[in-house]
């Protein structure tokens, strides 16, 4: 029996492996609730905020660091405040400084290319 050309490097082997056991792991989404200004950060997968409270800024890490990573943000409440995404430094969102979710269970994703973020 032969085995792949592909699989018959061992680094290759172990790139691939290494890519699909992270994606099992990385499964399982890291949920995180937030009422006031927040960071995401590298463990966050998905953001709900609440800003019953008060309206909030949630500033998306580095693109730079988080080159092909997405994060989730959902504003969960029904109030008039907003829940604002906000790139980090002069980073933008689709061109913009910012993307304002002000509808309950309205959500967005994004996207690092590795210089700025997308909406998905």
């Amino acid at each position: 029996m032969s085995v792949p050309t592909y699989l018959a490097s061992v680094p290759e082997w172990m790139r691939i492996a290494s890519r699909e056991i992270n994606n099992l792991l990385r499964a399982k989404k890291n949920i995180i609730t937030k009422t006031a200004a927040y960071t995401l950060v590298e463990g966050d997968d998905v953001m709900l905020g609440n800003a019953t409270g008060a309206a909030f800024t949630v500033t998306l890490p580095k693109a730079a660091l988080f080159s092909g990573r997405q994060f989730i943000v959902k504003k969960t409440d029904a109030s008039a405040n907003a829940v604002t995404i906000d790139g980090d430094g002069t980073e933008t969102i689709d061109g913009a400084a910012t993307v304002a979710l002000a509808v309950q269970y309205q959500s967005v994703t994004v996207l690092s290319d590795g210089s700025n973020w997308h909406l998905i």
